[in-house]
């Protein structure tokens, strides 16, 4: 069975999407840059990411 690593959503403000992240679901953030935002949840991750960089919302599945 392979392993669901995060969710990659795109979002219009990295800002706005992250503080209701945090402050409506309890997530933490992990790693901000400019254009993505990896937030932490007890079994897994969401990436937001920034609709100006990135074309596609995807899912990230770990291989062996």
């Amino acid at each position: 069975m392979k392993t669901v690593d995060h969710i990659a959503l795109l979002v219009d403000d990295l800002d706005i999407a992250q503080g209701w992240y945090e402050n409506t679901l309890g997530a933490i953030c992990e790693y901000s840059d400019s254009f993505y935002r990896r937030m932490r949840f007890s079994n897994t991750t969401v990436a937001l990411i920034s609709k100006h960089r990135y074309s596609y919302n995807h899912i990230g599945i770990l291989a062996d």
